[in-house]
């Protein structure tokens, strides 16, 4: 199966935004291998939430908060919306992350 990316450049600077690929009669899925530990997390509803920890095969850590009130989360690749420069926007609003959180 042939995967289909949108793949172009945002009128906000230039950067190269990338959203799911989706294989033919597929689920979209989103190619985490440009992410990197410290990227910015964004919520849908474009309030910044925390900084990447750690890349999954299946999603990422995202931590949040200040060094003794740490908080993480492990968020599925299938709640990011898109990649755009080293942002990862996530497709769910920032009230839903507590499902996601470890500690």
């Amino acid at each position: 199966m042939r995967n289909l990316e949108a793949a172009y450049l945002s009128a906000d600077g230039g950067q190269m935004e990338r959203s799911a690929t989706r294989p033919a009669g597929g689920i979209a899925r989103l190619d985490l291998a440009t992410v990197e530990a410290g990227s910015p997390v964004i919520c849908v509803n474009g309030t910044d939430i925390g900084r990447v920890a750690a890349v999954l095969p299946d999603g990422f850590i995202l931590e949040r908060g200040s060094f003794q009130e740490r908080q993480t989360y492990r968020i599925p690749a299938t709640a990011v919306g898109r990649i755009v420069g080293t942002r990862v926007v996530l497709n769910i609003a920032c009230q839903e992350l507590e499902r996601f959180r470890t500690n």
